[in-house]
């Protein structure tokens, strides 16, 4: 699929730059969140940006799992 054609292309990292990266904004329904978000973890190609970090804990969805 595109992500496997978009991962050849990037150029080999050395050690002083790292790979590029794009700032992206996903909206996903709550019904499917927790599938989503679990399967982008496990596919390593993604980092997430923590936007409730003045939350508690008790505030967050998910957070025992």
């Amino acid at each position: 699929g595109w992500k496997m054609e978009y991962i050849d292309k990037l150029p080999n990292m050395d050690l002083l730059r790292s790979e590029k990266m794009m700032l992206a904004q996903l909206i996903i329904p709550v019904e499917s969140a927790y599938r989503a978000v679990s399967y982008l973890g496990q596919i390593s190609l993604i980092q997430f940006r923590d936007l409730n970090e003045d939350k508690s804990p008790f505030q967050r969805t998910f957070v025992n799992q």
